[in-house]
């Protein structure tokens, strides 16, 4: 088709028949095949030549090296036997004179110098010679006689090669590049001989191109006669001037119409040392077969130009033969192509006639008058297509209007059962108000049946709590905007007044004007009860029924706005029922929730008139005193809130009784916003709290300072665990008969900012916090990794390690030990964990199954401070306990608690447990102790807590100090 275009395109306006136009289709094919075999033959030709070219000037090349290597030899060769038959000659002569008249010898050596001197070589090259001293003995120049070789620069640097010839004494020949003053970068070449008369060296220096001429040629034709390029190519050499020197084949007069045809090449004179040059040619020039390639190569140490030529013919040979075959499929391919065209006319033109008069609608003639099958076939499919959508577009109009139809008819169903089925009531009137129509919702909602609105007003069903102003105000909102929503209230068939939430849209048809109005309500009741619901939830506590946190905050900010306008004070009681947990925990949370809303009761009790009670959560409720004249009235409030919960509480008909702690904060003073008069009147609480419960409080500054500092230790804590801050020391334990250590003990230490924190600062608060967890397990990692280093160095004694009570009573607490001697892997047996009599009397029970799960790993258990707690000796013998350690309170007095330190030793040893006294310091304890049956002590006597390395080092020297 492109093809045709192109065609179409190519002859104009014209129409042409299709039998044309496949003429010319195969005329413009065969037409460009041809085009394009020419140009590729061409490039071909090209392509093929330029090759040639190059290959000739490869073999050039290669021929010129290896004429020159064979032009150096045979120089080498001349200069050789030069010298030699010149030398050879003197010695007779020199011989001759010596044997006729010695005195005449002694004056022919110096003789036969000056014959040296005289003689060239070639036009500028010269004989020299020097003795085994290097003093020049003969020169041309006579500026060079009788100096040292070493002194002349021209000869300086074959002195090297000059000692090697009188080492040897044989003769060389060398070449090489020397530029002189007259002769700049001309290649000079040397042969040295020994004259063993004279003990002279003898130098010939020569230039090659002037000795060339005396070369013999004719050992170099037989060699280039073997030189051939292709089948008909051969070598040749000519001298500067175009002449001739030597050729494999051609005789005289031939050669010298090849130097003629040289001679007239254009810019073959100009050929430089490393260029070439190919040209085409022919001889003789009437002969057009004989055209030759030609290749010219210069040799410059040698002023000669080496050249090459081959026949035309031979080279394009094979050439010839691919245009040959080239053209035959090129005439080959025409002939086809017209037979082609032939065979198509005959098969499409005849045909296309035929289908041109089935296809043109009857009474129409698809003849233009042009005598194109084509044009007349488009016209017939035009016509025809023409006719066709005409038919087409009819029907389609029908079905368009039939389905529109259909489509409004169900859209109207689809609205019916949308109004009829939708569940908010549904009701249209005409431009004057008559109800048109309802739906089932309406009835459902307002009790009306249809029949008995239909044709009514609206206005019959209306509750006459709205005045004129709003139904004014909704008519003109329907007048500007076409639409009015809002909360209204209706009465219902039966006289209920209730509201709803009404939609009114006015509907107004563009084409004839008129006006509908529809109207959509649904009853929203139950929505405002909810929402009443919500509110209350939202600032309402549920059980108590009292202001949450929520309200009595804003309530608080209001209350602070009023005393700063007007002045006066305000006070809050922070209230907090002590020990509720117990409760929940026994009874149950729905007799703690009993609770909770008899004692709101109570206090409520006690409100005036302007005081609000709320309960912010849990156990915890805040009074707040609007109106307050003197502090008594605030104190006398705390007191009557102790008084009323003095009463016992009736939960499930049992009596039970509660106090409560309270904290007290007023404005001005103790917090300028609500957070913080509450904050300060908690703090206050737990101050209450802490001081024995059942009580009240004031606020502080101590209060406050106090918090911040706790908060202050609590975060420095937690950036010394996260920075490594922590550290452990231990102290040894000593046994007093040997002196020497029995165990360690591991004390953590805080170490921050170059300053040592001690363990009663911050263990406390580590407690309250639960840090304490992290502390203990660092400590336990630190000392199983100081254990591994004492084995190391084989001073391994047992450590003992303090377990806070939170720890103890942490459910992993077993895994994570079991853990570490897994992961350390060290021996149990080598670990000791010191426990509270607090710790160990809390849950005997639970404490019996964790100690005799550790003591099955290995562990060993002690009892730090005994005699400070309350023990059971019944509990205490259950307890797998191998040491009992007294505090150091004890040993501080020993006079006065000689007694109860002899109790406890007695103790020890009735129930056989070792026992260790805490905090040794002096000779004098330490004898006392000996004396009572304590064996084993632990205090600055002996050792402070160290670091690591350094008891490590204590370790050491104990070791290797001789026993007591």
């Amino acid at each position: 088709m492109e093809l045709m275009s192109g065609i179409d395109r190519f002859m104009g306006r014209r129409q042409w028949s299709v039998r044309q136009k496949l003429l010319f289709g195969n005329l413009f094919v065969v037409g460009s095949l041809f085009v394009l075999c020419t140009v590729i033959l061409y490039l071909s030709l090209r392509q093929w030549q330029r090759t040639i070219e190059q290959d000739l000037e490869a073999a050039g090349a290669s021929v010129a090296e290896s004429v020159e290597t064979a032009l150096n030899e045979a120089v080498r060769r001349y200069m050789s036997d030069l010298m030699e038959k010149t030398l050879h000659q003197a010695t007779r002569t020199l011989a001759q004179d010596k044997k006729d008249n010695p005195v005449i010898a002694a004056a022919g050596k110096q003789l036969l110098g000056k014959d040296f001197e005289t003689r060239h070589i070639g036009r500028t090259g010269y004989l020299m010679g020097f003795d085994s001293k290097g003093i020049v003995q003969f020169h041309p120049d006579e500026t060079f006689v009788g100096k040292h070789i070493l002194k002349e620069q021209t000869y300086r640097e074959f002195w090297p090669l000059f000692k090697q010839q009188m080492g040897e004494k044989q003769q060389q020949v060398v070449s090489h590049q020397q530029p002189e003053n007259s002769r700049q970068g001309r290649s000079r070449r040397l042969v040295l001989s020994y004259f063993e008369p004279c003990d002279w060296i003898v130098v010939g220096i020569w230039y090659p191109e002037e000795i060339v001429r005396f070369i013999d040629f004719l050992s170099l034709k037989q060699w280039m006669g073997n030189v051939r390029y292709g089948r008909s190519g051969v070598a040749f050499l000519l001298d500067t001037q175009g002449k001739v020197l030597l050729h494999p084949v051609l005789k005289e007069q031939a050669a010298a119409v090849l130097t003629a045809h040289i001679a007239a090449l254009p810019g073959w004179r100009s050929l430089g040392k490393t260029q070439t040059v190919c040209v085409q040619w022919q001889e003789p020039p009437e002969q057009a077969d004989l055209k030759q390639f030609l290749y010219l190569g210069r040799l410059p140490r040698y002023d000669m130009i080496v050249g090459i030529t081959t026949e035309a013919r031979s080279v394009f040979a094979d050439f010839k033969t691919v245009r040959l075959v080239t053209i035959i499929l090129l005439v080959t391919g025409a002939a086809c192509a017209i037979t082609g065209t032939v065979m198509l006319n005959t098969r499409i033109a005849a045909p296309l006639w035929r289908v041109l008069q089935r296809v043109s609608p009857s009474g129409y003639d698809p003849d233009g008058g042009d005598g194109n099958e084509i044009s007349a076939l488009s016209r017939a499919l035009t016509e025809l297509e023409r006719c066709a959508l005409q038919s087409k577009q009819g029907k389609e109009k029908l079905t368009v209007e039939t389905q529109r139809r259909k489509s409004a008819e169900a859209f109207l169903q689809i609205y019916k059962r949308i109004f009829d089925s939708a569940g908010e009531g549904m009701m249209i009137t005409d431009g004057t108000g008559r109800i048109l129509a309802v739906n089932e919702s309406f009835t459902n909602i307002t009790g009306y049946q249809q029949a008995e609105v239909i044709s009514r007003n609206p206005r019959s069903l209306q509750s006459g709590q709205h005045g004129a102003e709003f139904y004014e105000q909704m008519w003109q909102s329907l007048d500007e905007k076409g639409v009015w929503e809002g909360e209204i209230w209706n009465r219902k068939k039966d006289g209920t007044i209730y509201p709803q939430w009404l939609t009114i849209n006015r509907l107004q048809s563009g084409d004839i004007g008129t006006i509908h109005y529809f109207a959509s309500f649904y009853e929203i009741g139950e929505l405002k009860k909810r929402e009443k619901q919500i509110a209350f939830m939202a600032n309402y506590d549920i059980l108590t029924r009292l202001p949450n946190r929520l309200y009595f905050e804003q309530k608080l900010t209001r209350s602070l706005a009023r005393v700063r306008r007007d002045g006066g004070k305000l006070a809050l009681l922070y209230i907090d029922l002590d020990n509720f947990k117990n409760i929940n925990d026994v009874f149950g949370h729905s007799h703690g929730d009993d609770l909770l809303q008899q004692a709101s009761q109570r206090f409520s009790s006690l409100l005036d008139g302007n005081d609000v009670l709320c309960r912010i959560g849990g156990d915890e409720f805040i009074l707040l005193l609007e109106r307050v004249e003197n502090d008594s009235l605030i104190f006398l409030t705390a007191s009557r809130i102790s008084a009323v919960l003095k009463e016992p509480f009736i939960l499930d008909f049992k009596k039970m009784y509660i106090n409560a702690s309270i904290g007290i904060a007023v404005y001005p003073g103790d917090g300028e916003i609500a957070q913080d008069l509450i904050r300060s009147a908690d703090m206050a609480m737990y101050q209450a709290k802490r001081e024995g419960k059942n009580r009240y409080a004031r606020f502080s500054k101590d209060m406050h300072n106090e918090l911040y500092e706790k908060l202050r230790m609590e975060t420095g804590i937690r950036y010394g665990l996260l920075n490594r801050e922590f550290v452990v020391h231990y102290q040894p334990k000593v046994k007093i008969a040997t002196r020497r250590t029995s165990s360690l003990e591991a004390l953590v230490r805080w170490q921050k900012a170059g300053k040592m924190i001690s363990p009663g600062a911050f263990i406390p608060i580590a407690e309250e916090s639960n840090l304490i967890d992290e502390i203990c397990l660092f400590v336990l990692q630190e000392t199983c990794a100081f254990y591994t280093t004492m084995q190391q160095q084989g001073v391994a004694v047992p450590v003992s390690v303090n377990i806070s009570p939170r720890q103890f009573h942490n459910l992993d607490f077993v895994d994570i030990v079991e853990d570490l001697i897994r992961r350390f892997q060290i021996d149990p047996r080598y670990l000791e964990f010191e426990i509270t009599e607090t710790t160990a009397m809390h849950d005997v029970a639970y404490t019996l199954k964790i100690m005799h799960r550790l003591r099955d790993l290995g562990i060993y258990f002690s009892i730090d401070d005994f005699g400070t707690g309350y023990s059971s000796l019944g509990s205490l013998s259950k307890m797998p306990v191998n040491t009992l350690k007294i505090d150091k309170q004890f040993i501080d007095d020993l006079e006065t608690n000689s007694g109860i330190i002899s109790t406890i030793i007695a103790i020890s040893q009735q129930m056989r447990l070792n026992v260790v006294a805490e905090g040794v310091e002096t000779e004098e304890q330490l004898l006392r102790l000996d004396a009572m049956g304590c064996h084993e002590v632990q205090g600055y006597y002996f050792s402070r807590p160290m670091p690591s390395n350094s008891i490590l080092e204590y370790l050491l020297a104990e070791r290797n100090r001789p026993a007591q």
